[in-house]
C-alpha cells in the first residue's frame, strides 16, 4: 500500500520517474501495434495511467492529429478487474488470490477466443444486471466485435511490486495456450520483486514475452481514484453466495471473482478543488515529459511551487483517506447500494434489493 501522506509520493524524483515510465510505455505501444498487438487488456487501476498518457506520448510525433486518431483508435481495449479481492463474506475462503486470477484468466480466453460459456454467460450478467443498476458505463467492460476479430494475440499492462500477481496470471496465461506479451510497471525500481518471481519475470524477457519498466513509486496503485485517472474496483459481496449456489462449475474448478470496473468513479469532482489536485498533476507529468522530449530542464525549485498547492489542496480533503474515497464514489452511484472502502481502495459493494433480485432472477438461466 502507498505511503499514508501524498507530499511523500509526489515528490520532485518519484514524479519524474513515473512520466519516465509513461515514456517507455508509449515507446513499447509503438512497437507492439507494429508487432500486430492491437488488443490490449486492462487489469490494474494503477496500470492505466500509464497506458493513457504512453498512448498520448506518441501524439509528439505524429505529423497530424489525424494520424494520431488513426493510431490510437487502432487499439481495442479490454477492462477486467483482476483484483483479488471478494469481500469478507465467510464462505469466500476456498478461493485464494491466484483462484481468482484464473478465473478472470479463464474469462479472458473464452472471450478472446468467442466462446460462449459459463464465464462468460456469468460475466455478461453481471455487466447487464450490476454494472446497469449502478450506472456504470459498461461499454468498455464487454469486448466488441474488433476486439473479438483478428488474431488472438494481445497486449496486457499490469503493475507489480513483488511480483506474486503477475506471475500467477503469467502461469494461467500459459495454461490456457494464450498469446500474450506484458508491459509491466515495477515499483521501487525493482528492488521488491521477490527472487523465485524475479526468476520467472526474467525468463518471460528472455523469451520476447515481456518488458520489464522500473519506477520509484507506482502512485497511482492501491489507492485513491484521484491519482488513477478516475478507475475504482467495486467487488459485489452480497451476490457470491448466489452465484455459486447456481454455478458449480466455478466451485468445482476452485475459479471465481466478482468484480466490475467504475472507470469513472470521479465524475462528481469536476469543477471542485478535488479535480485540480488531478490537473496540477497532470501538469507535473506533463512538465516531466516534455524535459524528455526536449531535453529541457525542470528544476526542483519550480516543481514544489506547484506540487505545494495540491499538497494546501488536499489538506481540506484528505484524498488518501478511505472515507473519502468511499464519499467520492458513493455520490456517484445510481442506486441505494452501500460501499464500504478497504485499505487498497478496493470499494465493496452491498446491492441494494432491487439489483440483487433482478441478479438473482437471471444467473439461474446461465447454466
Amino acid at each position: 500500500m502507498n505511503d499514508p501522506k501524498l507530499e511523500n509520493l509526489l515528490t520532485y524524483d518519484n514524479v519524474k520517474s513515473y512520466a519516465n515510465a509513461i515514456s517507455q510505455v508509449g515507446e513499447t505501444l509503438y512497437w507492439a501495434q507494429n508487432e500486430g498487438y492491437t488488443k490490449i487488456v486492462m487489469p490494474s487501476r494503477g496500470a492505466f495511467p500509464f497506458y493513457y498518457k504512453g498512448l498520448l506520448y506518441y501524439y509528439n510525433f505524429c505529423k497530424s492529429r489525424k494520424d494520431f486518431v488513426a493510431y490510437s483508435l487502432k487499439f481495442n481495449k479490454l477492462y477486467l478487474p483482476f483484483t483479488a479481492d471478494l469481500g469478507s463474506s465467510i464462505n469466500n475462503s476456498q478461493f485464494d488470490s491466484s483462484s481468482i486470477r484464473r478465473f478472470w484468466v479463464k474469462l479472458l480466453a473464452d472471450q478472446i477466443h468467442n466462446y460462449t460459456t459459463p464465464y462468460t454467460k456469468y460475466y455478461n450478467h453481471l455487466v447487464s444486471t450490476v454494472g446497469n443498476g449502478l450506472g456504470l458505463n459498461t461499454t468498455p467492460l464487454i469486448p466488441n466485435n474488433n476486439f473479438q476479430k483478428g488474431e488472438k494475440k494481445f497486449l496486457f499492462i499490469d503493475t507489480a511490486i513483488s511480483g506474486r500477481a503477475i506471475t500467477e496470471i503469467m502461469q494461467s496465461f500459459d495454461e490456457n495456450y494464450l498469446d500474450y506479451f506484458i508491459i509491466l510497471i515495477v515499483g521501487h525500481n525493482g528492488n521488491r520483486l521477490e527472487e523465485r518471481y524475479s526468476r520467472i519475470i526474467n525468463e518471460k524477457i528472455a523469451h520476447s514475452k515481456l518488458k520489464l519498466i522500473k519506477t520509484t513509486n507506482i502512485f497511482s496503485e492501491d489507492t485513491t481514484p484521484i491519482l488513477n485517472s478516475g478507475i475504482s474496483s467495486l467487488v459485489f459481496e452480497n451476490i457470491i453466495d448466489i452465484t455459486l449456489s447456481e454455478i458449480s462449475e466455478f466451485k468445482n474448478n476452485n475459479l471465481f471473482g466478482c468484480g466490475l470496473w467504475y472507470l469513472n468513479s470521479v465524475a462528481n469532482i469536476y469543477g471542485t478543488d478535488l479535480n485540480y489536485i488531478r490537473g496540477v498533476l497532470d501538469y507535473l507529468i506533463n512538465r516531466f515529459i516534455d524535459e524528455i522530449l526536449n531535453s529541457r530542464t525542470y528544476n526542483k525549485i519550480e516543481f514544489e511551487d506547484s506540487s505545494s498547492d495540491i499538497i494546501k489542496v488536499n489538506q481540506k480533503y484528505d484524498i488518501l483517506n478511505q472515507e473519502t474515497t468511499r464519499n467520492i464514489v458513493m455520490s456517484n452511484i445510481k442506486s441505494k447500494s452501500n460501499l464500504i472502502t478497504t485499505g487498497s481502495h478496493i470499494l465493496r459493494v452491498s446491492l441494494d434489493h432491487e439489483i440483487v433480485n433482478t441478479y438473482k432472477n437471471g444467473i439461474k438461466n446461465i447454466c
